[in-house]
């Protein structure tokens, strides 16, 4: 079986999963080149060659103000909200959360993303809210998740529940970890 990870791979390769991964989750917002290339992780040659094909393809705006270049996300894009959904699901917020996770894997049952994130607002207003259900308590979560944080440019609310409690069948959610339905983490 496939995990999120290696399904986000074959679909992106590494630089175009990290340029529009930080670009998906940080709506409204303009970087310029170098900015953009620190924040991905990649050298800022890689992260042009990158931004070049997805204005090509729409799916980045790239607009002047003086000298400087910015690039955003293009959310009137006709196909923006798909590849924003595997996006998160796979690799930019998701996969960063899941691994972030790990420390506490034996005693969660479940982890979600809910609200905002899982509907694909992610403008810097709007909050990233998780639900964990397992034997955890939430300054536990938030404790191993500073790093995700960082690294997201985002603050993550959580909200634990104890083993057993329902699963968020009737609200948007992303699914990060499920015991019940044996989603796991990907393996690193």
């Amino acid at each position: 079986m496939r995990t999120a990870e290696g399904t986000a791979s074959v679909l992106f390769g590494r630089a175009r999963r990290n340029v529009l991964g930080w670009l998906v989750t940080h709506l409204g917002d303009e970087y310029f080149l170098t900015e953009l290339a620190r924040r991905a992780r990649l050298a800022p040659s890689t992260a042009q060659r990158e931004l070049n094909e997805l204005v090509k393809a729409g799916l980045v705006t790239r607009s002047k103000s003086g000298h400087q270049v910015y690039f955003a996300a293009n959310e009137a894009s006709p196909v923006f909200r798909e590849v924003q959904s595997l996006l998160i699901k796979t690799s930019a917020m998701a996969d960063v959360l899941r691994h972030a996770l790990r420390p506490l894997t034996k005693r969660i049952d479940a982890a979600f993303l809910v609200g905002a994130a899982a509907t694909g607002d992610l403008r810097r207003d709007a909050p990233v809210e998780m639900r964990v259900v397992g034997d955890v308590e939430p300054r536990e979560v938030v404790a191993v998740l500073s790093r995700a944080c960082r690294a997201l440019g985002r603050r993550i609310t959580v909200k634990t529940q104890p083993d057993g409690a329902d699963r968020p069948v009737n609200e948007p959610h992303v699914s990060l970890l499920d015991k019940k339905l044996d989603t796991a983490f990907p393996a690193r």
